[in-house]
């Protein structure tokens, strides 16, 4: 293995660390400032990902105030979730012009304006925008920055640091009973103008982002369906707190079993995908208060399990040196399926008045996304044997 440095904007302090990623591999800190990255993703995983988990709320809110079908404004989230992977290579781009500070202080500020602008909405198409692409194109450019800036300060502890930094996935449904508090004190509006302002929290978040310097080496969700059982809004809002609460502890400790290296992590990846989807098929028999808390309870660690090792697996697959051009490629062909998705979901329920259908259709494809992981085995073959 070829020796490498590296060096600090701040202290100038010189690191040595071992890599095997090649003559153009990059040595990583593996703590120090890196653990402050971490701050930043945990925060983007609890307002980016918070907000897309709690759009059902939002969703009701909307469609009771402004009207149409949930087709229509199931869009509204369609773009916004979708932009997230679908605006993928954009960032690369973008990020190759500003660099990583700049490019997470844009798409904090979109975001921020997005969620200002969608408070003078009298209509879902403008919501479409300003709310969907707007804000979308802000949570793509926080996002995908903050995840690879996780990638280039953290190698050995990279498990633990990516676990600490998603789990604030988890913890963003403590938000839900205050969005359900806004608005239902404030309306959707007021809600959005609160919460706007919250966002812009991420600003300064961004402004930890600093460049590593580098030498070269030496050689669905559980909220809508309640509300088709007749379930107290609150009281589903409690719902989605304890999954969130179960999901952070299910990332942490997916992120340490991982870390044990007790086999390929791409192995409990679908396995995790696996139980997800059988989980999602037997979810219409949640009928009740109490089985809808064991569903989403089960799912959440399941899900947990899995999204803590989204980026290992691709750093495994791939390597760190090509993880930012990987991560924007998997991000848009996410982002086919994540366009489609809520409008699909909408459309099954308007034309069957339950949400069974969408539940049945999600466990299908997490059931199909497993299959290419078993043939990860004969990839690693054929790429050796070539």
């Amino acid at each position: 293995m070829a020796a490498t440095a590296w060096s600090s904007e701040k202290d100038g302090e010189s690191v040595e660390n071992k890599n095997n990623e090649g003559p153009d591999s990059t040595a990583v800190p593996d703590g120090g400032w890196g653990w402050l990255i971490v701050v930043n993703f945990f925060l983007v995983n609890v307002f980016v990902i918070g907000t897309l988990k709690n759009f059902a709320i939002f969703f009701v809110a909307v469609q009771e105030d402004i009207g149409g079908s949930s087709e229509h404004v199931s869009w509204i989230g369609s773009i916004m979730s979708s932009l997230r992977f679908l605006a993928a290579p954009l960032v690369t781009t973008v990020c190759e012009l500003l660099g990583e500070r700049k490019t997470s202080l844009l798409g904090a500020l979109l975001v921020g304006a997005g969620f200002l602008i969608s408070t003078l909405a009298t209509s879902i198409p403008f919501l479409w925008v300003s709310m969907g692409f707007l804000t979308g194109l802000g949570f793509c450019l926080l996002y995908q920055i903050a995840a690879v800036m996780v990638i280039k300060y953290f190698r050995r502890y990279l498990a633990l640091a990516n676990a600490i930094g998603r789990s604030g996935m988890g913890l963003s449904v403590v938000l839900t009973p205050f969005v359900q508090f806004l608005i239902e004190m404030y309306s959707w509006q007021g809600f959005l103008l609160i919460y706007g302002g919250i966002m812009l929290n991420l600003v300064p978040s961004s402004l930890l982002l600093r460049p590593v310097y580098k030498k070269k080496t030496r050689g669905i969700g559980p909220k809508t369906r309640a509300k088709t059982l007749g379930i107290d809004p609150m009281d589903t809002a409690y719902i989605i707190l304890v999954a969130g609460i179960v999901e952070t502890v299910s990332l942490l400790v997916s992120g340490w079993i991982a870390h044990q290296n007790w086999t390929k992590t791409y192995n409990y990846h679908k396995t995790y995908l696996i139980l997800c989807g059988v989980t999602n098929l037997l979810c219409p028999l949640a009928t009740t208060f109490p089985l809808l808390m064991s569903y989403s309870v089960i799912f959440a660690i399941f899900s947990g399990g899995y999204l803590a090792l989204l980026f290992l697996v691709l750093v495994d697959l791939v390597g760190a040196a090509r993880f930012h051009s990987a991560l924007g490629l998997a991000s848009f062909i996410a982002g086919l399926g994540v366009i489609v998705g809520p409008p699909i979901a909408g459309w099954l329920y308007d034309y069957t008045q339950t949400y069974a259908g969408s539940f049945i259709l999600t466990g299908i494809c997490f059931l199909v996304s497993s299959i290419s992981l078993f043939l990860e085995p004969l990839a690693q073959k054929w790429r050796q044997e070539s």
